[in-house]
């Protein structure tokens, strides 16, 4: 399925690829910093970035996570705002950066690219509205339940393979602390409420 992706969005926006420029960055780097002002469109070539928000106490907050196809950046360039959070290189990356007046002429005279991006950016709001309504649960351990029925649901044909993603990371990802997720998903675990959902 990804592979399908990203050969669909570089195929209608591969121009994109001719007016950029590779950078590399090696995981743990930051690729954007909330609040600077935003001249390029970013596509990820090789690799995983996180968008990230730090709370006002420092907790880390994943809003989203990009793979190889996927953009970023687009925001700041479309409204000549602040960027509204941090990317981070999950892993070492390959990144293609596109300055905003490349961006524009493109979409402006190849506007299957525009779509393209239209339909991503419209996949991703569907996807926020789902983690709103997630964090929006007072209940944590409703909370990490609403999560792991979402990830088991987007993975329907691969369900006894799937592993969940460190204790840390579903901590940053649904704004909870990592002992919190560490003692929920114990006890879930003992009631054999995991094992129900897989079955």
């Amino acid at each position: 399925m990804l592979e399908q992706k990203t050969e669909s969005f570089l195929e209608k926006c591969k121009l994109l690829k001719e007016k950029g420029k590779i950078k590399v960055y090696e995981k743990g780097e930051i690729i954007i910093t909330e609040g600077t002002e935003g001249y390029y469109l970013y596509l990820v070539l090789r690799g995983t970035v996180d968008v990230v928000l730090y709370s006002p106490g420092g907790r880390r907050i994943i809003l989203n996570t990009l793979k190889e196809g996927d953009f970023f950046g687009e925001m700041s360039v479309l409204e000549g705002l602040p960027r509204s959070a941090n990317v981070e290189a999950r892993t070492d990356c390959e990144i293609l950066e596109i300055s905003r007046e490349n961006f524009f002429e493109t979409v402006r005279t190849h506007p299957e690219c525009a779509l393209a991006i239209l339909t991503e950016l419209c996949s991703r709001l569907r996807a926020a509205n789902e983690k709103i309504r997630i964090l929006s649960i007072p209940s944590a351990e409703e909370r990490i339940k609403s999560y792991i029925e979402l990830l088991w649901s987007k993975n329907k044909e691969e369900k006894d393979k799937i592993e969940l993603p460190p204790k840390t990371r579903i901590a940053e990802e649904i704004g909870l602390s990592r002992e919190t997720v560490t003692r929920i998903l114990k006890r879930l675990e003992d009631s054999g409420w995991l094992k129900e959902l897989v079955e």
